[in-house]
């Protein structure tokens, strides 16, 4: 095993003196700090291949060091979480930040052994590769299949290429041309045809056919995304899973959609927005009229010049979520223009039609 640093953060003496006892014997050399202030002390003086800390400790606990040492720039080393607290939504915590590993006491020596250097040559893969692709001076970096690995798989790969500003281009042939900036391990930008931001990222992510091509190349834009890549990626890989369970339950009964009641077709216009003013709330067809008289005179609304009270002054505020899928659904009736169009979420979105299939108000054919 090639010469590898650990170190190794907990509070427990008997700990500490198990664990380091036994790796120190296979070859590994550790480093050992009792809470996150004084292992963060340590990486001032010299930089370990791979840490594992304890999640409750005093000073600094684990979370903390976790999040202080990505800040300070280490985003390749390996970061294991080690605690008694043995139950899945603690595991998914430490995981859902972007731990590598989540060890659960007691620990178990040669288990810890066997991830701490399948763990290593992952890293110092990923170094190699980033050093040999610092030391050429190109703007084209590299290009291939998505196929054995995803989009999502795909960001983390580039991820680990340097603190540097990414271009990814991934070409479907069923749905286009997408596009997602990267810097310093954010994701700052994303765009997929009329679609940008979260909402073309979310759709980007589900990708696993096309080619793609990752190019040094930064975002001249103010951001349309500006989240760190393991957090979206978290969120987003969980919300996957929703939303393609719900879109095939929703698409297995058709793609067309259709509002059941024409009362509530006729209300929609009137009742998907409200109207602020001094008076009594307006339709919206009334106040979409009045503006556009207004643009043709170049006129203010008024009762009176020197009444300033009687001014009529608008603010139009969609009332709910669901009355905006109704509009959605009685312009379009697509249900991929219905997604496309709407200013919610597909998540969001769907949930809604769902509801509303559900209760009887819309059809699907």
């Amino acid at each position: 095993m090639v010469p590898t640093n650990v170190l190794l953060v907990d509070d427990d003496s008997i700990i500490i003196k198990l664990v380091s006892t036994y790796l120190r014997m296979h070859g590994v050399s550790v480093t050992t700090a009792e809470n996150g202030q004084e292992a963060l002390e340590h990486l001032k003086e010299s930089t370990p291949e791979l840490i594992i800390a304890d999640i409750d400790m005093p000073v600094m606990g684990g979370y903390e060091l976790y999040r202080q040492v990505k800040l300070l720039g280490y985003e390749d080393i390996p970061f294991f979480f080690c605690s008694s607290a043995s139950s899945l939504p603690e595991r998914l915590v430490g995981l859902q930040m972007g731990a590598d590993d989540y060890i659960v006491k007691p620990i178990n020596p040669p288990e810890l052994l066997l991830k701490i250097k399948l763990n290593l040559v992952k890293a110092r893969q990923f170094r190699f590769l980033k050093k040999l692709l610092q030391d050429q001076q190109i703007q084209y970096l590299m290009s291939g299949q998505l196929g054995d690995t995803d989009v999502a798989g795909l960001l983390q790969v580039i991820s680990f290429l340097g603190h540097r500003d990414f271009y990814l281009q991934i070409d479907n042939p069923d749905y286009g041309v997408g596009e997602i900036y990267l810097s310093n391990g954010v994701i700052i930008h994303a765009s997929l045809s009329n679609l940008i931001g979260k909402k073309a990222l979310f759709r980007l992510l589900e990708w696993k056919i096309g080619t793609f091509r990752v190019e040094k190349k930064t975002f001249p834009h103010p951001a349309t995304v500006n989240e760190r890549l393991e957090e979206c990626l978290l969120d987003t890989v969980a919300k996957l899973d929703e939303y393609n369970c719900l879109i095939k339950s929703i698409t297995e009964r058709g793609h067309t959609l259709f509002i059941k009641d024409p009362i509530l077709l006729s209300k929609l216009s009137r009742d998907n927005y409200q109207i602020i003013t001094d008076k009594e709330p307006t339709s919206s067809l009334k106040i979409k009229q009045s503006l556009t008289k207004l643009d043709k005179t170049n006129q203010t609304p008024t009762k009176s010049s020197s009444d300033k009270s009687s001014q009529f002054i608008f603010t139009v505020e969609p009332i709910d979520n669901t009355n905006l899928v109704l509009e959605l659904v009685n312009q379009y009736r697509k249900l991929s223009e219905v997604l496309d169009q709407s200013s919610l979420t597909d998540l969001e979105t769907l949930e809604i039609i769902d509801k509303l299939l559900a209760e009887d108000v819309i059809g699907i054919f």
